[in-house]
């Protein structure tokens, strides 16, 4: 514990780790102008600790001085700065990992705040997936500050018609139809929780499924796409992502998920178990998939414990983590084999779609695809149908003939 140590000490503690775990003279100089402001205020204050009235200071302290407007990379800065701060006090150390962000639920009233904790420990028991998680935690938060909006305060003053107007609210603001799918199963669950399961019959049974045109690269761009990797102008991490997601249609969440163990070298397979579904599967290890893998471990990846294989390029080189890293690099890609990428997808559910449409296009059976895309459920490739012209052709009807028409 550090306790007893000022907060002078722990800023010079702080920035001596910094040091030691191989930050850069310039993200060390960003770091230091956020702890200066912490001591700051703990000066004005006059204690020499990080007390709470100076903790909320620096937190709420957003505001460029100059012009007082509002700088959300200001705000970020000092969240990290009051974690690390935080940290060192605890533990005496610091953990340089990324913290994954918290969604904010706020809600006014009591009443409403705890039935929203009931529903959270419910899925929680449940163990749902993260992603299912938070669906029905924002779709039933969306409900209760719709109902808070209209003057109620807690879940036993919900009338007949409250669920119905929410939906018809929602569907003219926010979603459509066939969006609603995923959140209504956690209004249900809510409904459970607080006996109010006689709104139910307000619910839709039967919703649209949304159905948009999948994008996918043509045989064009996939030829720009294997130009550009090939250039040598990407880093070898980036390649071998690139690669992956391209040849294999994996999401990002299972590209960045896999670990050293994961590929079966001497069987030449890479072992995903999907975050998704948790469907284990075995993708092929090919020649240019097992090259990239190899020249990034063994040229570039840097000395890390980590069993993750992909690491963030800055120091602390912890794992990636977000998909919007994957994205990112999928995204330079694009731009660098000069794709358009405006009002287009540039992440793995471009690539996935993509992955599977030339699989249709090659006319491999669609239980092989399933297969190699890892669906539990084999009909799901039946949409990748639709992103080929030559069977959708195929399916298509003759017009009856018209009674009295021309002829000839």
């Amino acid at each position: 514990m550090e306790e007893k140590k000022t907060l002078h000490q722990l800023v010079d503690d702080v920035i001596s780790d910094m040091e030691a775990t191989g930050f850069s003279k310039d993200s060390i100089a960003v770091y230091r102008c956020g702890f200066n402001r912490i001591l700051a205020i703990a000066d004005k204050e006059g204690d020499s600790t990080y007390n709470q009235s100076t903790r909320d200071k620096f937190l709420n302290d957003a505001l460029y001085l100059s012009n007082g407007k509002y700088c959300d990379s200001r705000r970020k800065l000092h969240n990290r700065c009051d974690r690390i701060i935080t940290s060192f006090i605890e533990t005496g150390r610091m953990e340089w990992g990324s913290h994954p962000k918290r969604k904010d639920y706020a809600l006014e009233t009591k009443g409403m705040k705890e039935a929203l904790l009931r529903l959270d420990a419910e899925i929680s028991d449940k163990r749902l997936k993260k992603g299912t998680r938070a669906v029905y935690m924002s779709f039933v938060h969306g409900f209760l500050k719709y109902l808070e909006n209209r003057g109620l305060s807690g879940p036993l003053q919900i009338k007949a018609g409250a669920i119905t107007g929410f939906i018809v609210y929602i569907c003219e603001n926010h979603l459509d139809p066939g969006s609603l799918r995923a959140g209504l199963p956690g209004l249900r669950l809510f409904l459970s929780l607080n006996n109010l399961g006689h709104l139910i019959v307000e619910i839709p049974v039967h919703l649209p499924r949304k159905r948009d045109i999948l994008d996918v690269y043509s045989d064009d761009e996939y030829a720009l796409l294997d130009s550009f990797i090939e250039s040598g102008e990407l880093t070898y991490r980036n390649r071998a992502i690139g690669i992956i997601a391209i040849d294999t249609g994996l999401r990002s969440v299972d590209i960045l998920g896999l670990k050293k163990h994961s590929i079966d070298w001497k069987h030449e397979l890479i072992h995903v178990v999907q975050e998704k579904t948790e469907f284990a599967f075995d993708v092929p290890l090919t020649a240019r998939i097992g090259n990239a893998l190899a020249d990034y471990l063994l040229k570039e990846r840097p000395v890390s414990d980590s069993e993750y294989i992909f690491l963030c390029e800055r120091t602390p080189h912890s794992p990636m983590i977000s998909s919007s890293g994957c994205r990112k690099v999928l995204c330079k890609i694009m731009k660098g084999a000069n794709i358009d990428c405006s009002n287009r997808s540039t992440g793995t559910r471009l690539t996935r779609h993509s992955a599977a449409s030339r699989l249709v296009r090659k006319e491999v059976p669609l239980h092989v695809i399933s297969d190699a895309l890892g669906h539990k459920n084999p009909e799901s490739v039946l949409v990748y149908l639709t992103t080929d012209e030559k069977k959708m052709a195929e399916c298509t009807l003759n017009l009856p003939p018209v009674k009295g028409g021309a002829k000839g």
